[in-house]
């Protein structure tokens, strides 16, 4: 069966997975099915590469995104995944704690009065 890459949160981090392409035409899986998927380490700014297999519980995995193929290189053979500029910034989005909705992290502010050239 064809696989589909996504953004997802697996347990919790944010991530690029390959998981079964039937998730995405059903919108929905299982709460007792499990989800082989296949995990993607960033690597360098637009550079995945293969980690892992995982079988996941589905309360483990939320997918965020689902990823069309003009958004996504592809080099099986050597197991590397270049993603498009924007779909990296909406990662950056996703995994950056100043974007998070209900952060109690505040976005560091300068102390002090004036700023000196």
């Amino acid at each position: 069966m064809p696989r589909k890459f996504a953004l997802a949160q697996v347990h919790d981090g944010v991530c690029l997975v390959q998981v079964c392409s039937s998730l995405a035409r059903e919108g929905f899986h299982s709460a007792l099915t499990a989800v082989e998927a296949e995990i993607y380490a960033h690597e360098f700014i637009t550079i995945f590469r293969y980690s892992h297999p995982a079988v996941l519980h589905p309360s483990d995995i939320r997918i965020l995104e689902w990823l069309d193929e003009q958004s996504v290189l592809d080099e099986a053979d050597k197991g590397t995944v270049f993603l498009a500029r924007d779909v990296m910034e909406r990662l950056r989005r996703l995994t950056d704690r100043r974007w998070s909705i209900g952060s109690t992290t505040s976005v560091p502010r300068s102390r002090g009065g004036r700023r000196t050239s």
